[in-house]
């Protein structure tokens, strides 16, 4: 059984989507049980035909979750609770050591230091828990004390099918009316605080003194949104950055992109790179949490300190005035995720996971 706090989309709950999709069915039948309900996620899970159950908390802190986790467990005779996230973790540790049961709690998905409340409620979390799963290298070390030899690092996966060339590109560009601009850079990102979309605009004030006919997409929802329509105003930048919103087609989006920018002050390890690189997109991005651990600076893409808009702006006319650099960035970034972030490789690591702590036999599965 899966446990996730909420059913809305991210990237964490991207990557459980696409676990679930691969899971090997030979030998293991997934559930999925939310702790609230909302749009988006849902949807897409509901499509992949597993048992649903919700929502299980009235409020933030219902200790009754527990119990009914428990509940689930004995009655459907799970054997292995994977949780995913801060709250999800919390209930669902206790709620497998209630019922008797391994579980596997996927809590590192940043690599910012916690909080003091948010280590007092973590390493006992942690502490019953089998195995606790981090996303990046930089994720474990910020967290290895708070449980020095549980903590295994799993890399985001993507489905590099998703990336195939999906559609007629200047049809694309007509479609989103930017067939008269020369380059296109894009953003992919939450429109909250830490992911600082703010830093973009600034970012493309620069870049557009020098080229002008340059488009910057920003692609995303969040609580910044009447913010950054006010700021793109005030700097009139209305001609030339695009407040996208949520799309269907990102994929199709990043193959219209020349150049691919990720501006957050903190990290795990950025689906949105890696869908980037898939998409043979050179990234620039700021230098945080697993993001480095991408991007071999230098070879498919540049690292530039966080806030420093001036650094990411000349990274970023390099990309556009380097037609050779780039292309040659964009090859190198996909033959890196077909070999380091690929689905098969994320599927194959936390199956092992799910094997050791079962103690089941591997099988020789070749999953898409």
């Amino acid at each position: 059984m899966f446990v996730v706090a909420s059913s809305s989309i991210g990237g964490a709950e991207r990557q459980l989507v696409e676990l679930m999709k691969g899971i090997d069915r030979e030998h293991f039948e997934p559930c999925i049980a939310f702790l609230d309900l909302s749009a988006g996620f849902l949807d897409e899970v509901e499509r992949l035909n597993v048992p649903i159950y919700y929502p299980l908390r009235k409020w933030r802190w219902d200790p009754l979750v527990v119990f009914k986790l428990a509940h689930l467990i004995r009655k459907h005779q799970i054997s292995l609770l994977h949780t995913y996230m801060f709250m999800a973790g919390i209930y669902g540790s206790i709620a497998a050591r209630i019922a008797g049961i391994p579980i596997v709690n996927s809590a590192i998905r940043a690599s910012r230091y916690p909080t003091s409340y948010e280590r007092i409620l973590l390493k006992p979390s942690f502490a019953l828990s089998n195995v606790v799963i981090a996303n990046s290298e930089a994720g474990r070390r910020v967290f290895k004390g708070l449980a020095p030899r549980k903590i295994k690092v799993v890399h985001n996966g993507v489905d590099l099918k998703r990336f195939n060339r999906l559609s007629d590109l200047r049809q694309k560009k007509n479609d989103l009316h930017l067939e008269g601009f020369k380059y296109i850079v894009s953003l992919v990102a939450r429109l909250v605080p830490e992911k600082n979309p703010m830093m973009f605009l600034r970012t493309a004030e620069i870049v557009l003194q020098h080229e002008q006919n340059t488009a910057f997409m920003i692609i995303g929802n969040g609580s910044m949104k009447e913010e950054l329509e006010s700021a793109i105003r005030k700097a009139g930048l209305e001609t030339s950055v695009f407040l996208l919103g949520s799309r269907t087609d990102v994929e199709e989006i990043l193959q219209i992109t020349d150049v691919g920018v990720l501006t957050s002050d903190t990290e795990g390890l950025p689906n949105t790179v890696i869908e980037m690189l898939a998409s043979g997109v050179p990234v620039v991005a700021t230098n945080c949490g697993g993001t480095a651990e991408v991007l071999d600076d230098g070879q498919i893409g540049f690292c530039v300190e966080r806030n420093d808009e001036h650094e990411m702006a000349q990274q970023v006319l390099r990309l556009l005035r380097d037609d050779t650099l780039r292309k040659t960035m964009g090859l190198m970034g996909k033959q890196v995720v077909r070999e380091r972030f690929g689905l098969k490789k994320m599927m194959e690591t936390t199956e092992s996971i799910y094997r050791e702590l079962l103690r089941l036999k591997p099988v020789s599965v070749i999953h898409s």
